[in-house]
């Protein structure tokens, strides 16, 4: 008897072996559980011919044809179901499922196509394919599909615009642009400490170092207490922040100016033509445009204001009649300039706004109150609105959205602390957002003639990560 049972035990034990390997060979393919990693590229003998920041990518490929470059990362779920790679997604057979291939499935609003894709080992996740097949300047949503046993199972879309491939032109070059403090001193001195003190912020180029301050000067932008009094080129700057914001490089020559004696920089006059010559619209662009700030202070032959780079002029949204800084859906929408910026810049950008210190008072050696000089400070969209707030009725510190922003004077504390922004610290001062017409600057930030944006921007720069 006990025999008899444990035969019927392994019997009953074989049968669900059976039919779960049956029920998994008779299993779907997997569909919307693969993910397309965002730094897919496609190149042409060594420069992009897609939207996706792919320059430096580009650069070390040498294809004769437009050839797209992705990776694709598969959900867990897939592996359990026996298929370990992309390729064994696209090519393994199940009893239900015979001669698997992958297709790239390319639509563009209206019509539908198909292209050939290879994957190179079957131990690989990354696929590739020539999209030469592809209308330049028109955006598609891009699916792997399993197209040759009929399941039609898919991976996640991805966006893709091709373009025309630019070896002369390439992206626009970026620089990062530094921040220091320079201490002012006045009064009657005893050792090193003066009765008044002030600090002064300024920003400069990393590739154009800021001239020193003269000896015997009441004023110093280095660590006197490490260096001692005078200045000297290899001294760091005090309280250096390094790359506190992004611009376009003044090395780059498509920002060279007038080379047709028509008061236009080249890459003002480029976008110009290409919006006449490949969209048939006539138009006056003159949307970049550079921004002269100090780079040391105001002393001795150290007078003129720099310029430090160059930026974009804030667009302002139709629907919402609120300014913004274009990223990549921009990019990839059907506007014409906004694609042709995408072709040029590739990376988001973000605002750019001016802030104008509180009045500052401080005693002298008499008991007399006298004023610092005003202090004016750049800053960037990512790192105010981390910052930024206003007081509301109740005098309290608010943080500001979308909706009220326009409605109330922000403002925020520096040097910035994220962690506690609206909590005033013993060494912070505050600063008021302004837009630039509303101050007496006296550099030149070069703002367009239209109203006073919403949150004050008064350009776009290269987005800091």
């Amino acid at each position: 008897m006990i025999t008899k049972v444990f035969f019927f035990f392994v019997f009953v034990q074989l049968l669900v072996i059976n039919v779960f390997a049956n029920d998994l060979n008779r299993a779907k393919r997997p569909s919307g559980l693969i993910y397309v990693d965002n730094n897919y590229c496609a190149c042409t003998e060594g420069v992009p011919v897609i939207i996706n920041n792919c320059a430096a990518f580009c650069s070390e490929r040498n294809d004769s044809a437009p050839t797209l470059y992705v990776h694709t990362t598969l959900d867990p779920k897939i592996i359990k179901k026996g298929f370990k790679t992309l390729f064994e997604w696209c090519n393994k057979s199940t009893a239900s499922e015979i001669n698997p291939f992958c297709q790239l499935e390319l639509y563009d609003g209206t019509q539908t196509t198909y292209i050939h894709v290879s994957i190179s080992s079957d131990n690989s996740n990354n696929f590739v394919a020539n999209i030469a097949p592809l209308t330049i300047n028109k955006t598609y949503v891009a699916t792997l599909v399993e197209v040759g046993s009929g399941s039609m199972a898919r991976t996640k879309s991805f966006q893709i615009k091709r373009i025309a491939p630019n070896p002369n032109l390439g992206l626009l070059r970026i620089t990062p642009i530094d921040a220091y403090t320079c201490i002012g001193r006045a009064g009657s001195s005893s050792s090193s400490d003066f009765d008044l003190a002030w600090k002064s912020y300024y920003f400069y180029d990393v590739a154009n170092f800021p001239p020193t301050i003269p000896a015997g000067s009441n004023i110093f932008c280095h660590d006197v207490n490490k260096y001692g009094p005078n200045d000297n080129p290899a001294f760091p700057r005090l309280e250096l922040q390094e790359q506190i914001f992004n611009l376009w490089s003044q090395s780059d020559t498509r920002f060279f100016a007038d080379v047709n004696n028509n008061n236009k920089l080249f890459i003002n006059e480029y976008i110009q033509n290409h919006l006449l010559v490949d969209y048939g619209i006539s138009a006056n662009i003159n949307i970049f445009s550079n921004l002269s700030w100090f780079n040391a202070p105001s002393i001795s032959n150290i007078t003129e204001p720099v310029t430090i780079g160059y930026k974009l002029d804030p667009f302002i949204d139709s629907v919402t009649n609120l300014s913004y800084c274009p990223k990549q859906e921009q990019y990839h929408s059907n506007d014409p300039i906004s694609q042709i910026l995408g072709n040029l810049i590739g990376v988001d950008t973000e605002g750019l706004y001016m802030a104008v210190s509180e009045p500052v008072k401080l005693t002298d050696q008499n008991g007399n109150i006298v004023t610092a000089p005003i202090n004016y400070l750049l800053i960037r969209e990512g790192l105010l609105k981390k910052i930024w707030f206003y007081y509301n009725i109740n005098e309290t510190p608010v943080t500001p959205d979308d909706n009220t922003v326009s409605q109330h004077t922000t403002m925020f504390n520096w040097p910035a602390d994220i962690n506690s922004p609206l909590i005033k610290k013993s060494n912070q001062f505050t600063y008021i957002v302004r837009h630039p017409s509303q101050l007496n600057f006296p550099g030149n930030v070069n703002i367009p003639p239209v109203g006073i944006p919403y949150d004050k921007r008064f350009a776009c720069i290269p987005v800091t990560e």
